[in-house]
Protein backbone atom coordinates (compact mmCIF):
# COMPACT_ATOMS: atom_id res chain seq x y z
CA UNK A 1 0.00 0.00 0.00
CA UNK A 2 1.00 3.63 -0.25
CA UNK A 3 1.49 3.71 3.57
CA UNK A 4 4.43 1.37 3.15
CA UNK A 5 5.99 3.57 0.52
CA UNK A 6 6.31 7.01 2.13
CA UNK A 7 8.41 8.38 -0.69
CA UNK A 8 5.35 8.08 -2.93
CA UNK A 9 2.45 9.05 -0.67
CA UNK A 10 -0.92 9.45 -2.33
CA UNK A 11 -2.97 12.56 -1.64
CA UNK A 12 -5.43 10.42 0.37
CA UNK A 13 -2.58 9.40 2.69
CA UNK A 14 -1.10 12.65 3.90
CA UNK A 15 1.02 11.44 6.78
CA UNK A 16 2.82 8.40 8.18
CA UNK A 17 4.07 7.96 11.74
CA UNK A 18 6.62 5.19 12.37
CA UNK A 19 6.90 3.80 15.89
CA UNK A 20 10.63 3.13 15.71
CA UNK A 21 14.05 4.74 15.99
CA UNK A 22 15.13 7.24 13.34
CA UNK A 23 18.67 5.82 13.47
CA UNK A 24 17.57 3.66 10.53
CA UNK A 25 14.86 5.27 8.43
CA UNK A 26 14.82 2.44 5.89
CA UNK A 27 11.14 3.19 5.15
CA UNK A 28 12.25 6.41 3.44
CA UNK A 29 14.00 6.57 0.07
CA UNK A 30 17.23 8.46 -0.58
CA UNK A 31 16.76 12.15 -1.46
CA UNK A 32 12.97 11.96 -1.04
CA UNK A 33 12.44 14.51 1.75
CA UNK A 34 12.27 18.24 1.01
CA UNK A 35 12.31 19.73 4.53
CA UNK A 36 13.33 18.30 7.90
CA UNK A 37 12.37 20.13 11.07
CA UNK A 38 12.90 18.64 14.47
CA UNK A 39 13.54 19.21 18.17
CA UNK A 40 15.47 16.21 19.56
CA UNK A 41 15.32 15.20 23.23
CA UNK A 42 17.48 17.57 25.25
CA UNK A 43 20.42 16.17 27.20
CA UNK A 44 19.60 14.76 30.65
CA UNK A 45 16.24 16.53 30.61
CA UNK A 46 13.50 13.91 30.57
CA UNK A 47 13.04 10.13 30.58
CA UNK A 48 10.52 9.18 27.91
CA UNK A 49 10.36 5.62 29.19
CA UNK A 50 11.49 3.78 26.06
CA UNK A 51 14.49 1.64 25.32
CA UNK A 52 17.03 3.17 22.94
CA UNK A 53 16.01 6.77 23.58
CA UNK A 54 18.47 9.60 23.02
CA UNK A 55 19.11 12.11 25.79
CA UNK A 56 20.05 10.00 28.80
CA UNK A 57 23.62 9.20 27.74
CA UNK A 58 26.28 9.26 30.44
CA UNK A 59 28.45 11.75 28.56
CA UNK A 60 27.89 14.77 26.35
CA UNK A 61 30.13 13.20 23.69
CA UNK A 62 27.94 10.09 23.52
CA UNK A 63 24.83 12.25 23.27
CA UNK A 64 26.27 14.28 20.41
CA UNK A 65 27.44 11.16 18.56
CA UNK A 66 24.02 9.50 18.85
CA UNK A 67 22.37 12.61 17.45
CA UNK A 68 24.90 12.75 14.64
CA UNK A 69 24.03 9.15 13.68
CA UNK A 70 20.43 10.29 13.18
CA UNK A 71 21.51 13.41 11.29
CA UNK A 72 23.66 11.30 8.93
CA UNK A 73 20.54 9.30 8.15
CA UNK A 74 18.69 12.60 7.67
CA UNK A 75 21.32 13.60 5.14
CA UNK A 76 20.68 10.40 3.20
CA UNK A 77 16.92 10.92 2.90
CA UNK A 78 17.04 14.71 2.33
CA UNK A 79 16.88 16.06 -1.21
CA UNK A 80 20.09 17.78 -2.38
CA UNK A 81 17.90 20.90 -2.68
CA UNK A 82 16.33 20.32 0.75
CA UNK A 83 16.68 22.09 4.10
CA UNK A 84 17.08 20.97 7.71
CA UNK A 85 15.92 23.02 10.72
CA UNK A 86 17.22 21.90 14.11
CA UNK A 87 15.80 23.27 17.37
CA UNK A 88 18.12 22.66 20.33
CA UNK A 89 18.10 23.63 23.98
CA UNK A 90 21.23 23.88 26.11
CA UNK A 91 22.25 22.29 29.41
CA UNK A 92 24.11 23.34 32.55
CA UNK A 93 26.42 20.68 33.97
CA UNK A 94 28.21 21.37 37.26
CA UNK A 95 27.30 25.03 36.92
CA UNK A 96 28.70 25.44 33.40
CA UNK A 97 26.62 26.03 30.28
CA UNK A 98 27.71 23.35 27.80
CA UNK A 99 26.86 25.19 24.53
CA UNK A 100 25.44 21.89 23.25
CA UNK A 101 23.53 23.44 20.33
CA UNK A 102 26.71 25.03 19.01
CA UNK A 103 28.82 21.94 19.64
CA UNK A 104 26.35 19.96 17.52
CA UNK A 105 26.20 22.69 14.87
CA UNK A 106 29.99 22.72 14.54
CA UNK A 107 30.04 18.93 14.23
CA UNK A 108 27.40 19.10 11.49
CA UNK A 109 29.46 21.64 9.55
CA UNK A 110 32.49 19.36 9.88
CA UNK A 111 30.38 16.64 8.25
CA UNK A 112 29.46 18.79 5.27
CA UNK A 113 26.29 20.63 6.29
CA UNK A 114 26.08 24.32 5.31
CA UNK A 115 24.78 26.52 8.13
CA UNK A 116 22.59 29.25 6.64
CA UNK A 117 21.28 30.79 9.87
CA UNK A 118 21.36 30.49 13.62
CA UNK A 119 17.86 31.66 14.52
CA UNK A 120 17.19 32.90 18.05
CA UNK A 121 13.88 31.83 19.57
CA UNK A 122 13.00 34.27 22.36
CA UNK A 123 10.39 32.88 24.74
CA UNK A 124 8.01 35.29 26.39
CA UNK A 125 7.16 32.82 29.15
CA UNK A 126 10.33 30.78 29.81
CA UNK A 127 10.39 28.06 32.43
CA UNK A 128 10.39 29.64 35.92
CA UNK A 129 13.72 29.55 37.71
CA UNK A 130 14.98 30.39 41.20
CA UNK A 131 18.57 31.10 40.10
CA UNK A 132 20.27 34.09 41.73
CA UNK A 133 23.84 33.90 40.38
CA UNK A 134 23.32 34.20 36.61
CA UNK A 135 20.77 35.56 34.14
CA UNK A 136 17.48 33.82 33.42
CA UNK A 137 17.56 31.64 30.28
CA UNK A 138 14.79 32.64 27.87
CA UNK A 139 16.12 31.65 24.43
CA UNK A 140 16.74 28.58 22.31
CA UNK A 141 18.32 28.15 18.90
CA UNK A 142 16.95 26.95 15.57
CA UNK A 143 19.77 26.13 13.12
CA UNK A 144 19.05 26.29 9.40
CA UNK A 145 21.19 23.84 7.41
CA UNK A 146 21.38 22.92 3.74
CA UNK A 147 23.54 20.49 1.81
CA UNK A 148 24.60 23.10 -0.74
CA UNK A 149 25.80 26.68 -0.46
CA UNK A 150 23.56 27.91 -3.25
CA UNK A 151 21.65 25.10 -4.96
CA UNK A 152 18.70 24.62 -2.60
CA UNK A 153 15.03 25.54 -2.79
CA UNK A 154 14.06 28.74 -0.98
CA UNK A 155 10.87 30.70 -1.68
CA UNK A 156 11.46 34.12 -0.16
CA UNK A 157 8.23 35.58 -1.59
CA UNK A 158 6.10 33.21 0.51
CA UNK A 159 7.47 34.52 3.80
CA UNK A 160 8.10 38.22 3.15
CA UNK A 161 6.40 40.52 5.66
CA UNK A 162 4.82 43.98 5.26
CA UNK A 163 6.98 47.01 5.95
CA UNK A 164 6.00 49.01 9.03
CA UNK A 165 6.08 52.11 6.86
CA UNK A 166 3.33 51.71 4.26
CA UNK A 167 5.25 54.02 1.95
CA UNK A 168 8.50 52.17 2.68
CA UNK A 169 9.02 51.15 -0.92
CA UNK A 170 9.32 54.81 -1.88
CA UNK A 171 12.01 55.41 0.71
CA UNK A 172 15.29 54.51 -0.96
CA UNK A 173 17.49 56.97 0.89
CA UNK A 174 21.01 55.63 1.43
CA UNK A 175 21.97 54.59 4.98
CA UNK A 176 24.58 56.62 6.90
CA UNK A 177 27.15 55.15 9.26
CA UNK A 178 30.49 56.05 10.82
CA UNK A 179 33.80 55.11 9.23
CA UNK A 180 36.66 53.91 11.42
CA UNK A 181 37.99 57.50 11.45
CA UNK A 182 34.70 58.77 12.87
CA UNK A 183 33.45 60.49 9.72
CA UNK A 184 30.03 59.86 8.26
CA UNK A 185 29.90 57.63 5.19
CA UNK A 186 26.88 57.37 2.91
CA UNK A 187 26.18 53.96 1.43
CA UNK A 188 24.28 52.97 -1.66
CA UNK A 189 20.50 53.45 -1.73
CA UNK A 190 18.40 50.60 -0.33
CA UNK A 191 15.53 49.77 -2.65
CA UNK A 192 12.97 47.87 -0.64
CA UNK A 193 11.36 44.78 -2.12
CA UNK A 194 7.80 45.28 -3.45
CA UNK A 195 6.66 42.06 -1.74
CA UNK A 196 7.86 43.15 1.70
CA UNK A 197 10.84 42.49 3.95
CA UNK A 198 12.50 39.19 4.80
CA UNK A 199 11.88 37.75 8.27
CA UNK A 200 14.79 38.35 10.63
CA UNK A 201 16.84 35.59 12.23
CA UNK A 202 14.86 35.53 15.44
CA UNK A 203 11.42 34.39 16.58
CA UNK A 204 9.64 36.35 19.28
CA UNK A 205 7.04 34.00 20.69
CA UNK A 206 4.75 36.81 21.75
CA UNK A 207 3.17 36.02 18.37
CA UNK A 208 3.47 32.24 18.78
CA UNK A 209 0.50 30.46 20.36
CA UNK A 210 0.08 28.11 22.08
CA UNK A 211 3.29 28.56 24.07
CA UNK A 212 3.80 24.83 24.57
CA UNK A 213 2.49 21.76 22.80
CA UNK A 214 1.13 20.22 26.00
CA UNK A 215 -2.59 19.64 26.52
CA UNK A 216 -2.92 17.84 23.19
CA UNK A 217 -3.82 14.51 24.83
CA UNK A 218 -6.65 15.97 26.87
CA UNK A 219 -7.91 17.83 23.82
CA UNK A 220 -8.04 14.56 21.86
CA UNK A 221 -9.63 12.56 24.67
CA UNK A 222 -6.46 10.74 25.79
CA UNK A 223 -6.32 12.02 29.35
CA UNK A 224 -3.32 9.97 30.49
CA UNK A 225 -0.95 10.74 27.59
CA UNK A 226 0.78 14.09 27.32
CA UNK A 227 3.97 15.16 25.61
CA UNK A 228 4.97 18.42 27.27
CA UNK A 229 7.41 20.28 25.06
CA UNK A 230 8.02 23.95 24.44
CA UNK A 231 7.71 23.47 20.70
CA UNK A 232 4.54 25.11 19.34
CA UNK A 233 3.56 24.32 15.73
CA UNK A 234 3.69 28.00 14.76
CA UNK A 235 7.50 28.12 14.93
CA UNK A 236 7.49 25.63 12.03
CA UNK A 237 5.46 27.85 9.71
CA UNK A 238 8.14 30.06 8.13
CA UNK A 239 10.77 27.26 7.84
CA UNK A 240 8.34 24.87 6.11
CA UNK A 241 6.70 27.55 3.95
CA UNK A 242 9.99 28.93 2.64
CA UNK A 243 11.82 25.66 1.91
CA UNK A 244 9.11 23.36 0.49
CA UNK A 245 6.26 23.38 -1.98
CA UNK A 246 2.74 22.03 -1.60
CA UNK A 247 2.70 18.19 -1.63
CA UNK A 248 6.40 18.01 -0.74
CA UNK A 249 7.28 15.71 2.15
CA UNK A 250 8.36 17.10 5.52
CA UNK A 251 10.13 14.83 8.02
CA UNK A 252 10.52 14.98 11.80
CA UNK A 253 12.85 12.22 13.08
CA UNK A 254 11.84 13.01 16.70
CA UNK A 255 8.12 13.41 16.14
CA UNK A 256 6.87 13.66 19.75
CA UNK A 257 3.25 14.78 19.71
CA UNK A 258 3.30 15.83 16.05
CA UNK A 259 3.74 19.63 16.14
CA UNK A 260 5.86 19.65 12.96
CA UNK A 261 3.31 17.39 11.29
CA UNK A 262 0.40 19.62 12.21
CA UNK A 263 1.93 22.66 10.55
CA UNK A 264 3.05 20.57 7.55
CA UNK A 265 -0.51 19.41 6.88
CA UNK A 266 -1.96 22.89 7.42
CA UNK A 267 0.43 24.19 4.74
CA UNK A 268 -0.55 21.45 2.27
CA UNK A 269 2.58 19.32 2.69
CA UNK A 270 2.82 15.61 3.45
CA UNK A 271 4.49 14.42 6.62
CA UNK A 272 6.58 11.54 7.93
CA UNK A 273 7.42 11.22 11.60
CA UNK A 274 9.53 8.81 13.67
CA UNK A 275 8.83 8.31 17.37
CA UNK A 276 9.96 5.59 19.80
CA UNK A 277 7.15 6.03 22.33
CA UNK A 278 4.02 4.24 21.08
CA UNK A 279 1.71 6.45 23.16
CA UNK A 280 3.10 9.57 21.48
CA UNK A 281 2.68 7.90 18.09
CA UNK A 282 -1.00 7.35 18.82
CA UNK A 283 -1.28 10.95 20.03
CA UNK A 284 0.32 12.21 16.81
CA UNK A 285 -1.91 10.10 14.59
CA UNK A 286 -5.09 11.35 16.28
CA UNK A 287 -3.86 14.93 16.20
CA UNK A 288 -2.95 14.86 12.51
CA UNK A 289 -6.15 13.03 11.54
CA UNK A 290 -8.13 15.71 13.34
CA UNK A 291 -6.11 18.36 11.51
CA UNK A 292 -7.03 16.79 8.16
CA UNK A 293 -10.72 16.54 9.12
CA UNK A 294 -10.84 20.18 10.22
CA UNK A 295 -9.20 21.33 6.99
CA UNK A 296 -11.68 19.31 4.94
CA UNK A 297 -14.63 20.71 6.90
Amino acid sequence: SSDNNPSNLETSSQFQIYNKSSLEMDDVDDNSIQTIMTSPPYYQQRDYGVEGQIGLEKSVDDYIENLMKVFRECKRVLSPQGSFFLNMGDKYIDGSLMSLPHQISIQMMKEGWQQRNCIIWRKSNPKPSSIVNRFHTSTEFIFFFTQSKNDYYFDDISVRQPYLNKDGFKDASPPRHHNVNGEFSVGTPVFQHPNGKMPKDYIDDVIVTPKVSGGIGKELGIEDVEHIASYPPEICRIPILSTSREDDIVLDPFCGSGSTGEMSLKLGRKFIGYELNSNYCELSKLRLQKCIEMEII
